[in-house]
């Protein structure tokens, strides 16, 4: 189940100004957190940031990102889970330097480990199946 640190959160994440497929990743990740460790998953930052935290990129602000917070969790747990989100879903995207965009990326940016969310500006999220091979969602 996804929880909402506070009302707000939940509004923004339903407005019409959060991507569709940021939605869809985020269901997909409480899916996979509640199946594989049976655990509810807390967002903590959908359209705004943190108080006193610089932000590095305008995926929040562009509706394109969602925070879930690791409190309290192994730091091994939360690198398995963003490890298991990018072999499963793919923003599509590469940096200029080469690197993919991950679709999850777990780190710390100055108020506790979390999970970082993104898809990429005009590019579908993308669902890597090994059967049918990649699947635009």
């Amino acid at each position: 189940m996804i929880i909402f640190k506070t009302p707000e959160l939940f509004r923004e994440f339903v407005c019409d100004d959060v991507t569709h497929d940021v939605r869809v990743l985020a269901t997909m990740f409480a899916v996979y957190m509640d199946s594989a460790y049976g655990r509810d998953v807390i967002v903590t930052s959908v359209l705004g940031g943190e108080p006193g935290v610089k932000r590095k990129s305008t995926t929040h602000e562009e509706g394109r990102a969602v925070d879930i917070s690791a409190a309290g969790l192994p730091p091994v747990m939360g690198k398995s889970v963003s490890e298991w989100i990018n072999r499963n879903f793919s923003t599509g995207a590469y940096f200029p330097e080469g690197d993919a965009m991950d679709a999850c990326v777990f780190h710390d940016v100055g108020y506790g480990p979390h999970w970082h969310l993104q898809v990429a500006k005009g590019r579908p999220l993308i669902f890597k199946t090994r059967k049918h091979g990649d699947m635009v969602i």
